[in-house]
């Protein structure tokens, strides 16, 4: 072996101890024993020497991205995240993930603040992590789990928003939360209840009174007759629009239709003197008889 030419080379054959043929700061020794390449600095090529990657942040100097999150070791020193951590707010997310796919804070499990982690929404649910409200509902997403649909602004299609239903109380799943065949976002235009079916508490739906009746749902007593509407059609048979249903001069109904009329007294004619009742005018229809003797005449005195 030639001595001063090349290299110096250990008698084994092996590289110089303190040799640094690439000037990374690594001898040729150390980066045999690394399995790096003695001849560039950067083994990995991700921006990091092979030095720093040893002896100051700890990574893989033959790995490009250390911890398989999807940025390379410099990136995530670039982005201020761990380049030994993949998901370095444990939302379950990788932080490339949330840098390069979904545009989320790497340092923060709930980028949008909705009460749902970032990689719950992108993973399961499916909705934006950077938006709290995917649907624009006036929902937060994390308030619309269990309750309504998140993708969809009009859960039950009544009329009304999710968000909406939420602040009256209504079932954003059912049309007619309280059943009275009037759509919720009617009964709001209509100034009705959407959560009770008898608004003005007559006894008739809200749904009778305006679909079948033509009533006032708002007003119980809809003809002002002192009778509420639901009383009116229940138990006395009566037109609940028409305050006098028979044209009588408003005489109270009786309380059963059904029963028979109590009788009145006949009404006695009083007869004139002399003037017996026959035909209009009080003529007699036969003359009367003349007495066939003529009553005695006493005399004078």
């Amino acid at each position: 072996m030639l001595l001063g030419s090349g290299p110096a080379l250990a008698t084994t054959g092996g590289p110089a101890p303190n040799v640094d043929t690439d000037g990374d700061g690594l001898t040729d020794a150390e980066e045999e024993a690394l399995g790096t390449d003695p001849t560039l600095p950067d083994s990995d090529w991700d921006r990091l020497s092979d030095y720093d990657e040893v002896y100051l942040y700890g990574t893989s100097p033959v790995d490009y991205d250390t911890d398989q999150d999807g940025l390379s070791d410099e990136e995530d020193l670039q982005w201020g995240t761990n380049p030994l951590d993949p998901d370095c707010d444990g939302d379950g997310l990788l932080d490339g993930e949330e840098i390069w796919w979904f545009g989320s804070d790497p340092w923060d499990a709930d980028t949008d603040r909705d009460g749902l982690d970032d990689g719950f929404e992108a993973h399961q649910l499916g909705t934006d992590p950077t938006d709290r409200d995917t649907d624009g509902d006036g929902l937060w997403d994390g308030d619309e789990v269990g309750f309504s649909d998140p993708f969809d602004r009009d859960s039950d299609d009544d009329g009304l928003w999710d968000g909406d239903e939420y602040a009256l109380g209504t079932d954003p799943w059912w049309w007619d939360t309280d059943d009275d065949w009037i759509s919720d976002a009617d009964e709001v235009t209509y100034g009705l209840d959407p959560r009770d079916p008898d608004t003005d508490g007559d006894h008739l739906t809200d749904g009778e009174e305006q679909l079948q009746l033509g009533t006032d749902p708002l007003v119980a007593d809809s003809d002002g007759d002192g009778l509420d509407d639901g009383v009116e059609i229940r138990d006395h048979h009566t037109d609940p629009n028409e305050p006098d249903t028979d044209g009588g001069g408003g005489s109270p109904p009786r309380a059963d239709p059904g029963a028979p009329a109590t009788p009145q007294p006949a009404r006695r004619r009083r007869r004139r003197r002399g003037r017996p009742v026959g035909r209009r005018g009080g003529r007699p229809r036969h003359r009367p008889e003349r007495p066939r003797h003529r009553p005695r005449r006493l005399p004078r005195r």
